[in-house]
């Protein structure tokens, strides 16, 4: 009989099995389709290929009426699995957090366990190291965390994140985030039945 019951190291499997199947590929899925949608909205044309009769319908207000909410989402999810992974954007610099989650009862990657059954480990803000440019996967982390938090009252006060700068910055991050989260979660964290 398998138990689902919740110690204070490790909680309920069935939470870890939903997090690792569902709540994380969820977000990884909404990620790919923010990098969709910048593609969408970088060559239009592409609608033409598809609607051909159409084609003067289809109207720039319109279009990025669907891309820009699906990249802000992607931004909100990409914010998400960064702080899952253990890697913290303050400011001007990523840093990895030390040890333990915000609260208890959080889920994110030192829940899990590797193979041999200690806790993941958290992602070192050393792995922008693994791109040619790191300085500029580390800024496009840095500033897709600030577009996902600015808060609406203050959200022209940030030139960086209203200009069309933000736009190259999201889709690095929406092209090496998922690598990042393969590598260091899917391919190491294992899912044990509780006995």
């Amino acid at each position: 009989m398998q138990s689902s019951q919740s110690t204070p190291d490790q909680p309920d499997h069935s939470l870890l099995r939903d997090m690792r199947y569902t709540i994380i590929p969820h977000r990884l899925r909404g990620i790919t389709a923010g990098l969709a949608a910048l593609d969408l909205e970088a060559n239009p044309d592409t609608l033409v290929t598809l609607a051909p009769d159409s084609a003067d319908a289809v109207q720039h207000d319109a279009l990025v009426a669907y891309t820009r909410p699906v990249t802000c989402v992607a931004a909100i999810h990409s914010r998400a699995l960064l702080q899952f992974l253990g890697l913290q954007c303050n400011g001007s610099s990523l840093d990895t957090l030390a040890g333990e989650p915000r609260s208890a009862d959080e889920l994110w990657i030192g829940t899990f366990r590797g193979n041999d059954g200690a806790p993941l480990d958290v992602v070192p803000a050393s792995v922008v190291d693994a791109w040619h440019d790191p300085e500029e996967i580390a800024l496009a982390w840095l500033t897709t965390s600030d577009f996902a938090a600015q808060g609406l009252a203050n959200a022209m006060a940030d030139p960086k994140l209203t200009s069309a700068a933000i736009t190259p910055m999201l889709r690095r991050t929406f092209e090496t985030l998922p690598k990042v989260v393969n590598q260091w979660f899917f391919e190491r964290a294992v899912l044990r039945a509780n006995a």
